[in-house]
């Protein structure tokens, strides 16, 4: 896989470095002495510098294996993520309406009521601690109308109307299995861990795909300085040879 790794950085680079081996063709050979080694060449020749952040471009944005290690650096931590979500705190609510018909044979209807209509509802706020702690606040509410409930043979009627509301806060602590939360806190440590980890190999394997592209760049550009230098040698060696006479 290395293999392909590196092939497909060397035509990249060579595609790249096609435009800079034109420049040198039309570049006039002048004395040994006055040529540009590498290092300064690159120092002085903007378009050759561009060339390298062109394939450094090339790999992070059109390099499907960069992309994906991309994407596998960016969620490394997704579990972790996942397990924190654990401690954010929590609202919630919940709600229920009901009717209640009771049989007019039924000798207790006369104390319970013919119909029994309720509503009620809780909504409330919890957060869970990495202490093995756990705080709760609720508001809880009931409504209830009930009729046909009187005592039979008096004008005494039962039921009717009625409300109720409650407030509540609940504190928990964890004490056995999960003692102040140790096991949540080494979950957590080995999540953590896991995610630097991968962290750590999704950018070791990145600077190995940038090496092996750079690698290639660079035995282009040697190549190039290889092949300007035979042209100089091949000029000198023509101009000192002496002119045969006829």
């Amino acid at each position: 896989m290395r293999g392909s790794y590196t092939l497909v950085s060397m035509i990249l680079c060579l595609a790249l470095a096609f435009p800079a081996a034109m420049r040198a063709q039309d570049k006039p050979a002048g004395p040994a002495g006055k040529e540009d080694g590498i290092k300064e060449q690159l120092q002085k020749d903007e378009k050759l510098r561009l060339t390298l952040d062109r394939v450094l471009q090339y790999l992070l944005t059109r390099n499907l294996d960069v992309q994906k290690a991309l994407l596998d650096y960016r969620g490394a931590d997704s579990e972790l993520r996942k397990y924190r979500a654990l401690y954010d705190t929590k609202l919630y609510g919940k709600g229920a309406y009901s009717v209640t018909e009771n049989s007019p044979d039924n000798p207790s209807t006369m104390f319970s009521g013919k119909e029994i209509t309720a509503k009620t509802f809780e909504t409330g706020i919890s957060k869970y601690f990495n202490s093995g702690t756990s705080v709760s606040l609720s508001l809880n509410g009931l409504y209830q109308n009930v009729t046909g409930a009187g005592i039979p043979m008096t004008p005494i009627t039962l039921g009717g109307e009625g409300y109720q509301s409650t407030f509540m806060v609940k504190v928990s602590q964890e004490l056995l299995k999960n003692s102040f939360g140790v096991r949540d806190r080494l979950t957590e440590r080995m999540i953590e861990n896991a995610a630097e980890m991968n962290r750590r190999a999704v950018k070791q394997y990145l600077s190995t795909l940038l090496v092996e592209a750079l690698a290639g760049y660079w035995n282009v550009a040697v190549a190039e300085e290889a092949l300007n230098t035979s042209k100089i040698s091949l000029s000198l060696i023509h101009i000192s040879e002496p002119t045969r006479p006829y």
